[in-house]
C-alpha cells in the first residue's frame, strides 16, 4: 500500500512540473515588436497607396476648350466652356500642382481661347493637368455636314460636306460640355450642322461648339471662275456678277475640302460653284466645291 501511495506522489509532482514549464510568463520586452496599427508611417516604402500620382487610373481624361474668365486664387481658375448654351456661365477649376508652379508663364488675359485637359481628382473636383493656349483662331476646324446619329453618349457621326463619296460618315467625340448639353439641341437625322473642332487626344478629333443650320440664313452660294491657290488654307476666286473680272475673293476652305482638293484636279479660269459660310472671325469658308461643265 506504502509503495503505491509513493507511486501517485511522484506522478503528481512530475505532472506539476510539466504545467509549470508550459506557464511561462511573458514580459513586456518579449511584445515590443509587435507593431502599434497607429505608428505605422504611410509614407513608408512597404506602404502601397492604390493609385499612383502620375496614373489617372479610372479617372478618365477629359478635353474641352473655352475662353479663359480669370483666377480666383493660387489654386482655381474660372473658364466659360465653348458648347454652353450661356456664355455668361462660368465653370471653376482646380489647377494640378504642376501647372500652378508654372501658371505665371502662360501669360493668360481675360478672354483668352485655351485647351484643357482634366480628370477628376479625389475629392471629385476637376482637376486641370494640362492646359494649351490657342493662339489663334485658326487653331480650330469648321466643317458643314449632315448629322448620322449618335454612336453612344460620346460620339456623333457627320457626313462632312464637300466629301465625294456620301455615304462615308466621319466619327467626331463630343467635348465634356457638348455630352452635357447634347439632348437640348433635338437633332434628328439629316439635320446640316456646323461643327468647330479641335485635334484631341490619340488625333480624335473633338467637337466643342456645335449648331444647327437654317441653310437659307447661313449657307451661301456662288458661281466664280477658279484663280488659284494662295497656299493650302486659301483659294482665290473671281466671282461672277462682278464688275471687274480682274479682281478675285479669298475664300479658306474647309478641312475636308483642304483634304481632298487636289482630288478635284482644277485649273486657273474653271468655273466653280462654291457653298461657303462665315466664320467666328468673318472669313467666307467654303466648305462645298463643284467644277461647272
Amino acid at each position: 500500500m506504502k509503495k503505491l501511495i509513493l507511486v501517485i506522489a511522484v506522478f503528481v509532482i512530475m505532472l506539476s512540473g510539466v504545467l509549470a514549464g508550459c506557464q511561462e510568463s511573458v514580459s513586456p520586452s518579449d511584445v515590443s515588436h509587435i507593431p502599434d496599427p497607429s505608428s505605422v508611417d504611410p509614407s513608408s516604402s512597404d506602404h502601397e497607396d492604390g493609385e499612383d500620382e502620375q496614373n489617372h487610373g479610372d479617372r478618365h481624361l477629359k478635353i474641352d476648350t473655352g475662353r479663359y474668365q480669370g483666377q480666383l486664387d493660387s489654386n482655381f481658375i474660372e473658364v466659360a466652356l465653348s458648347g454652353v448654351q450661356d456664355p455668361t456661365i462660368f465653370k471653376v477649376f482646380k489647377l494640378s500642382e504642376t501647372l500652378k508652379d508654372n501658371f505665371n508663364g502662360l501669360e493668360l488675359i481675360e478672354g483668352d481661347l485655351i485647351k484643357i485637359s482634366y480628370i477628376k481628382d479625389e475629392n471629385s473636383k476637376d482637376a486641370i493637368v494640362s492646359l494649351e493656349k490657342i493662339e489663334t483662331e485658326g487653331d480650330l476646324m469648321i466643317d458643314i455636314g449632315r448629322y448620322q446619329g449618335q454612336a453612344d453618349s460620346n460620339f456623333i457621326e457627320v457626313a462632312l460636306s464637300g466629301v465625294q463619296d456620301p455615304t462615308t460618315f466621319k466619327v467626331f467625340k463630343l467635348s465634356e460640355a457638348l455630352k452635357e448639353s447634347f439632348s437640348k439641341l433635338e437633332l434628328v437625322e439629316g439635320d446640316m450642322l456646323k461643327i468647330i473642332y479641335v485635334e484631341g487626344e490619340n488625333s480624335k478629333d473633338v467637337i466643342i461648339d456645335l449648331e444647327k443650320l437654317q441653310m437659307d440664313r447661313y449657307l451661301k452660294i456662288d458661281t466664280g471662275r477658279y484663280q488659284g491657290q494662295a497656299d493650302s488654307n486659301f483659294i482665290e476666286v473671281a466671282l461672277s456678277g462682278v464688275q471687274d473680272p480682274t479682281v478675285s475673293k479669298m475664300f479658306m476652305l474647309s478641312e475636308v475640302l483642304k483634304d481632298n482638293f487636289s482630288t478635284l484636279d482644277l485649273s486657273a479660269g474653271d468655273m466653280i460653284r462654291i457653298s461657303y459660310l462665315e466664320d467666328e472671325i468673318q472669313r467666307n469658308v467654303v466648305v462645298d466645291l463643284k467644277k461647272m461643265q
